[in-house]
């Protein structure tokens, strides 16, 4: 549900896009070898190019998706006819349904203990528990925060603020030593840092009376989830494989649906956040996000970055902050923004497009960049 890193529904693919090597764009085409012409050299090249296309238009369906959750999220709480503010229970459902990723390994298990007799499943995809305690409380963190924020902050200005996650993902590589100053690290550290002032000093003007409202609460969560996920992206990164994503996730949405069950719990004993049966429409449109947000959108994200590269990913993604704005202002009518929203935007941008060219440049230190 989290854009752009938003997106902080795409935990699963973080660590595919970390591990994708960005190729060089520059790259001659190698002459045409003997006994080949010159367009069968070139078929290829097309085939290539409309691959690049696809993931593309993969990754825009992929930021259509991402506002949509938002949009459900706070048609969720401010709707009258639905009127259901659990963010906890939302973000439970939302990270549980994760956990349809153990079917795989589960019936693998069954299968080998029916021919014989035990389990032969190699250990290559087992994780230690304190990884996938650290890795499940950082993303459950990280969306339970999210969706907490979007009770209190326009959509326009939740998507800027999460947005920048790539500059807190940069800072953190550090602690993780992972990272190295460099002249576009400093570049993607002021520019975002720049535009999350701008979109916090920004004023809006609320349009709709049952739209929520920028408040500092909602913004410092907002922030605070696009902090949570630059840690949860350097976690993975360092302590994942590629292959045991699938093992992984699946333990994050068991996982997740305990500290959720228990935070509910909580909330209940402490009147901060009483249990109540969500209506049948409620619990649809939970349904109905966690589906679209959070698995079908892990997916096309991950297809879009075989597709294309991971640089390109992260920087189209960016297309979140303009259709989050004309969603909220020209589609919802729900603010009117000053110059300062826009032009927080605008640096939010630029600081993730300098942060994704200097993570490639670590990626593939030969390309040029």
């Amino acid at each position: 549900m989290m854009a752009a890193g938003c997106d902080t529904n795409t935990g699963s693919v973080s660590l595919l896009a970390a591990s994708l090597q960005v190729g060089d764009s520059r790259a001659v085409a190698p002459a045409s070898p003997p006994g080949v012409s010159a367009d069968q050299v070139r078929q290829p090249c097309r085939g290539g190019r409309w691959r690049f296309v696809k993931g593309l238009l993969l990754l825009l369906v992929v930021v259509f998706l991402w506002v949509f959750s938002s949009v459900l999220t706070q048609f969720l709480y401010d709707a009258p006819d639905v009127d259901y503010k659990k963010p906890t229970a939302l973000t439970t459902i939302s990270c549980a349904s994760a956990s349809f990723f153990l079917l795989p390994h589960a019936i693998s298990y069954m299968a080998c203990r029916q021919s014989n007799g035990h389990h032969d499943a190699s250990n290559g995809d087992r994780l230690p528990w304190r990884v996938l305690l650290l890795i499940s409380a950082n993303w459950f963190v990280c969306q339970w925060t999210f969706n907490l924020s979007l009770q209190r902050t326009s959509l326009a200005t939740n998507t800027i603020l999460s947005s920048s996650s790539t500059v807190w993902s940069y800072l953190f590589s550090f602690g993780f030593r992972r990272g190295h100053c460099s002249f576009l690290g400093l570049v993607c550290v002021i520019c975002a840092m720049s535009g999350v002032v701008l979109a916090v000093l920004g004023q809006e003007t609320q349009l709709d009376p049952n739209a929520p409202v920028d408040t500092v609460s909602g913004e410092a969560l907002a922030v605070g989830s696009a902090i949570a996920y630059g840690h949860f992206s350097n976690a993975l990164a360092v302590h994942v494989k590629p292959s045991q994503v699938d093992f992984l996730w699946g333990c994050v949405g068991l996982l997740c649906l305990a500290f959720g069950s228990c935070l509910m719990t909580l909330g209940q004993i402490t009147g901060l956040e009483p249990f109540e049966m969500p209506s049948i429409k409620a619990l649809l449109i939970m349904l109905l996000n966690a589906f679209l947000g959070t698995s079908i959108s892990d997916y096309i994200w991950a297809r879009a970055v075989l597709l294309t590269t991971p640089l390109v990913a992260t920087v189209a993604l960016n297309l979140t902050i303009p259709v989050s704005f004309v969603t909220d202002v020209v589609i919802l009518r729900q603010h009117a923004f000053t110059w300062m929203a826009p032009l927080g935007a605008v640096m939010v941008c630029a600081g993730v497009v300098a942060g994704a060219v200097e993570e490639a440049g670590v990626a593939d230190p030969d390309n040029g960049i």
